[in-house]
């Protein structure tokens, strides 16, 4: 009885783990096409694309 128990516990935090994951997935997509549209509108209204591109990088790395 007491290993159905564990059991039944383990698969709890396991399916509890995957809707986490779920959660940070879903959300970094969503950050991640927010990010692109934003981009597009920069480089299309700035003819330098070397600099907003090297202040970016500059930033993830920092």
């Amino acid at each position: 009885m007491s290993f159905s128990v564990k059991q039944s516990a383990s698969t709890t935090c396991m399916h509890i783990s995957s809707i986490e994951i779920g959660i940070y997935v879903a959300t970094w997509w969503a950050l991640h096409v927010v990010f692109n549209i934003y981009k597009e509108k920069v480089l299309n209204d700035y003819p330098y694309p070397l600099l907003p591109s090297t202040l970016s990088l500059a930033c993830i790395l920092s």
